[in-house]
């Protein structure tokens, strides 16, 4: 009976100390747990994942998991820089040093390599791919071919951004470059290579700032429909900033006038400065839209602030498109402050001329 008991306590304690080491959740759970407390907390995510090691050395994820949680735990984004890169690195090199071959390993060394560094190791990546074909997927293959697509647009080397997005674009049937590579066409004067990138991946698969550079570009490649497509398709993120004014100038210089005073409506609606806006939509209504829409927003104008239309120019522009429209007593102040000015304009050089004619008369004084 007691070599019974004592089997089990034995059982148990093995049990616990083999077994009973629980697996530490994703980085990103402590990460959201950090945001609410730091340093104490910090020290125990850490030691949690320490303790689990030293049961399961040689679980690679679990040791890359820890690693982002270095990264990430005190990363001020704002000013990208991460107080604890040191140990951010020293974690990221042990991890490479002790699973030299993994997979998730050097495709997370991958995603915190740059510069010269993540060429010559994406080079080295796929020089070994190269001596021992298939084994990298197509698809991981392709994030190598991509980075160093975006490092040499960084070195501006368009010749090979273009070449390695190609290659990565070959290999992964869903990555979409198009976006660089239309830039790297236009730097190099071809645009109509430029043109058929943006126009062959333009659709709500986008990002929304990826539809927002896609439109800005195609603007200036004079496609303003599709320029317009492209910015219908950034507006779904109500977030994404667009410069409304500037495309309503590039659609008015193409003729999409209606297009237009949409995103002129826009900018009003969305600017800190209605004034300026309403300027803009008050000299576009006067050209293109009907009379009342041009009163409609002239009498915007004016209710927004008397100043705008202080002296009465845009009330005497409005007489060739309302011709019928009665004077109201503010117009009438405007006119009479109008008429004060040019009184103004033309007393001022007697009020300096004339003492000085008085002066010379009066003394002899001659010129």
């Amino acid at each position: 009976m007691r070599l019974t008991v004592i089997l089990l306590v034995l059982h148990v304690f093995v049990y616990a100390s083999v077994y009973g080491q629980e697996k530490p959740k994703e980085s990103e759970a402590y990460l959201n747990m950090l945001k609410h407390s730091k340093d104490s907390l910090y020290a125990r995510i850490l030691e949690k994942f320490d303790d689990y090691l030293r049961t399961y050395p040689l679980n690679a994820n679990v040791r890359i998991e820890r690693c982002k949680v270095i990264e990430k735990a005190y990363y001020d984004y704002y000013e990208d820089y991460n107080p604890n890169y040191e140990e951010f690195e020293v974690c990221l090199n042990e991890l490479v040093r002790d699973f030299p071959n993994h997979v998730d390993v050097l495709l997370y060394k991958l995603e915190n390599v740059y510069g010269d560094s993540a060429i010559a190791y994406c080079h080295e990546i796929l020089a070994q791919n190269r001596a021992n074909p298939g084994e990298w997927p197509d698809k991981q293959l392709a994030l190598f071919y991509e980075k160093l697509a975006h490092q040499y647009d960084f070195e501006d080397e368009k010749q090979r951004v273009i070449e390695y997005a190609q290659i990565a674009e070959s290999l992964n049937d869903t990555l979409d470059l198009s976006l660089l590579l239309a830039q790297q066409y236009i730097d190099l004067n071809n645009y109509d290579r430029a043109k058929d990138q943006l126009t062959r991946s333009l659709d709500t698969a986008d990002l929304p700032w990826e539809s927002r550079q896609k439109g800005s570009l195609l603007l200036k490649l004079g496609m303003p429909a599709k320029a317009l497509q492209a910015f219908n398709y950034a507006r779904r993120d109500s977030s994404t900033w667009i410069d409304n004014g500037a495309v309503a100038n590039a659609l008015i210089e193409n003729g999409m006038y209606a297009e237009a005073r949409e995103f002129l409506v826009k900018d009003l609606n969305s600017s800190y400065n209605r004034s300026s806006s309403l300027h803009k939509l008050l000299t576009y209504d006067y050209k293109y839209s009907p009379a009342d829409t041009a009163l409609a927003t002239y009498n915007k104008l004016t209710e927004e602030s008397f100043l705008n239309d202080a002296f009465g120019r845009y009330r005497f522009m409005m007489i060739f498109r309302t011709p019928l429209r009665g004077w109201a007593i503010t117009d009438l102040l405007k006119l009479l402050l109008f008429a004060l000015v040019v009184l103004v304009l033309l007393i001022v050089p007697y009020l300096w001329v004339l003492p000085l004619h008085f002066i010379s008369n009066h003394y002899g004084i001659s010129a």
